[in-house]
């Protein structure tokens, strides 16, 4: 039975890490913004606004929208 329990919270608290995540960059280059899946490393594509992992592509793209630095 504990050993149930300890699975089962265990597979509950590993859950989020297996969520997909998208984050708002922009190329430091070209000014252009979009949405990426993986967090960018290095000095050409940099998080824009708060830097907050979205679930959806399509949540993360109307939080673009939004973004001074990100409009036309």
């Amino acid at each position: 039975m504990i050993l149930v329990l300890a699975c089962a919270l265990s597979v509950a608290l590993a859950s989020p890490a297996f969520a997909a995540s998208y984050y708002i960059v922009q190329n430091t280059r070209t000014d252009e913004c979009k949405v990426v899946k993986k967090k960018p490393k290095g000095n050409t594509l940099v998080l824009v606004g708060d830097g907050t992992a979205y679930a959806s592509k399509k949540r993360a793209t109307a939080v673009m929208g939004t973004i001074d630095d990100c409009t036309p």
